[in-house]
């Protein structure tokens, strides 16, 4: 809008200047309430300059919280990938550990057989192959765990990766926003430059 300025000067605390009387000083008094309208002016535009420059740096701020979601969830999905890794060494292991026990349950198997003459070694015999059962039960069990572990693992990266998603259309809009704050500081950077 605008602004309606009134001003008396007085050399003393009892004459004022009218405007007839000196056109120098008359120029002198309008340059001076000019010169104080520009300053005021300035220095009105200068505090909404650092408020359209607060405004920016909320943003960049937001904007960087929102590049440090996208690493968590970035960071998320490659610790459930080495998990998933290394469930699979795991069952691999296992699997290899199923197959040795699985012979050696075939051999102990014979020597129960071979020794049902004697009680002592067959009941010896027959312990040794429980234990080698249980082991590979034991085995298997780990298996069935690991693959639950890599279900809940794939489960997790896939929650990540819609995260993932959405994060990057915050990126995106929070981009706009700051290019068209940046608009606005150069606007007003420009009009205060423009006060004269």
């Amino acid at each position: 809008g605008s602004v309606r300025l009134t001003a008396w000067f007085t050399a003393n605390d009892t004459l004022f200047f009218k405007g007839a009387d000196d056109s120098v000083r008359n120029l002198a008094i309008e340059k001076y309430i000019r010169d104080f309208a520009a300053g005021e002016y300035r220095d009105a535009v200068k505090e909404e300059l650092k408020g359209e420059q607060e405004k920016l740096k909320a943003l960049e701020k937001d904007l960087a919280g929102i590049i440090k979601e996208e690493e968590k969830s970035t960071k998320k999905i490659n610790e459930s990938n080495r998990s998933i890794k290394k469930s699979q060494d795991n069952i691999a292991a296992n699997n290899k550990s199923i197959e040795n026990t699985s012979e050696k349950i075939a051999t102990q198997k014979g020597m129960v057989e071979r020794t049902l003459s004697d009680a002592n070694a067959n009941k010896g015999a027959k312990q040794t192959l429980k234990d080698l059962e249980n082991e590979r039960k034991k085995l298997q069990k780990d298996n069935v765990n690991e693959n639950k572990n890599i279900d809940a693992m794939n489960k997790a990266i896939r929650e990540e990766d819609r995260n993932t998603v959405l994060i990057k259309e915050k990126i995106a809009g929070k981009n706009g926003e700051i290019d068209k704050q940046k608009e606005k500081v150069k606007e007003v950077q420009t009009r205060l430059e423009g006060i004269k």
